[in-house]
């Protein structure tokens, strides 16, 4: 026998998917207004592009702590309340030439 709620989730499908949808996009709106709403190293502002870059590195291993991207625009909107630096906005140019740069690339490449 299903509980009401069961049967509410079952029955408005689209609509929670939408709602999600719209909690995702305002999320990240904020997110990226609050750490500046452009690349921190050469200005570019179109939000397709931006990402969200850990300063100091080890942004994979952070990611995984956490459960999904809500979660984790949480921690970074959380970050910039308590002003912690550890994020910065970087257009995906910029963030992979970081990666480059700090050697910071998620596969190691094995030495022969």
């Amino acid at each position: 026998m299903q509980t009401y709620y069961q049967n509410y989730y079952r029955i408005n499908k689209v609509k929670r998917k939408l709602e999600s949808n719209q909690y995702y996009t305002n999320l990240r709106e904020a997110t990226l207004k609050a750490l500046g709403q452009k690349c921190i190293r050469c200005g570019f502002n179109d939000w397709r592009a931006l990402q969200i870059d850990h300063i100091n590195g080890n942004g994979k291993k952070d990611r995984e702590s956490f459960d999904n991207n809500k979660l984790f625009l949480k921690n970074v909107l959380q970050d910039f309340v308590n002003e912690g630096n550890k994020y910065q906005l970087l257009c995906a140019n910029c963030n992979w030439i970081k990666r480059h740069e700090n050697n910071e690339n998620a596969k190691k490449h094995l030495k022969k």
